[in-house]
């Protein structure tokens, strides 16, 4: 499945290479948090830490001097570190995203929204969990950019969750005198650094 997702996110691209006025491509690092503040944070579910990685492939077209609205796509991994209660270690998504960007400097620095949404690759784990895996999960990023070459720039941003990795409602736990049930929500918080490089012509 992987394999023919992939295929078809190449000639997708290849598409829009030829179509529009601006393409790019990004790779972007990340340090996530996994359910640090909802009601299961402290039940010792998803909670804990991780590392993404990402290779974006980006359409833009400007709206005028300072707006312009772009689209994604690309892969996602997501490395599950001191979580205990995950399925697997590594997850795999294709990623779908849509933003908009503001030039403050003009061709200098700038501010961007997208909103991310990921599809799972992966399929069900062999063993059973208590909690239901998410097929799609949605962030959106907020974030800055600043250009650092002719053709290379640099952003920074952070996800706010609008369709969590995990959830589930009413969980209890089988204690002496269990605590009321509770829901699993877990959200990604945390900051995502990558570098773009512009592809086509520059005028």
């Amino acid at each position: 499945m992987k394999q023919s997702v992939l295929i078809i996110l190449y000639f997708t691209l290849i598409n829009f290479t030829y179509s529009q006025k601006k393409f790019e491509i990004e790779y972007r690092n990340g340090w996530l948090y996994f359910d640090k503040y909802g009601s299961s944070a402290n039940m010792g579910h998803i909670s804990g830490y991780g590392l993404q990685s990402e290779i974006i492939f980006w359409m833009s077209k400007k709206i005028d001097k300072k707006f312009s609205y772009r689209l994604g796509c690309g892969y996602n991994n997501l490395w599950f570190l001191g979580v205990s209660g995950n399925p697997r270690e590594i997850s795999s998504y294709i990623s779908l995203q849509a933003g908009m960007k503001y030039d403050i400097v003009p061709d200098k620095f700038g501010a961007f929204i997208n909103v991310n949404s990921n599809v799972l690759l992966n399929g069900k784990p062999d063993f059973y969990v208590i909690y239901d895996e998410k097929r799609i999960y949605t962030n959106v990023d907020v974030g800055l950019q600043f250009k650092i070459g002719k053709r290379a720039s640099l952003s920074i941003s952070s996800p706010i969750t609008i369709f969590p990795l995990y959830k589930e409602d009413g969980i209890s736990n089988f204690e002496p005198i269990p605590p009321p049930p509770y829901d699993i929500w877990v959200e990604t918080t945390g900051f995502n650094i990558g570098v773009k490089w512009t592809l086509c012509k520059i005028h």
